[in-house]
């Protein structure tokens, strides 16, 4: 990485958008495109700018109905109290 890392502008372009949640695959590809980008320019390292161009092209791959589901689903089988954690416990050990 060619520069300071901007952490924060990071975390900014792959936060949830309208279309969903960004995988780590996800920011793997936008991390490929941006080497991409630098070689095309005659560069070996990347800098925050080959980041934000690679950050536009990309779509997050986890879908808002996706995690969704998998919210409600933790609703429903999260044990409620310490009780229902010692019997699940129990329950899988077995």
């Amino acid at each position: 990485m060619e520069g300071r890392i901007d952490y924060k502008r990071l975390s900014e372009l792959t936060k949830p958008t309208r279309y969903g949640y960004y995988s780590g695959a996800d920011i793997m590809a936008i991390c490929e495109r941006a080497q991409i980008i630098a070689l095309q320019s005659g560069r070996k390292v990347i800098n925050m700018n080959d980041l934000e161009k690679a950050s536009k092209k990309a779509r997050p791959s986890i879908s808002v109905m996706s995690v969704r589901a998998c919210e409600r689903f933790g609703d429903i089988y999260r044990p409620k109290s310490e009780e229902n954690r010692r019997e699940d416990k129990l329950f899988y050990t077995a």
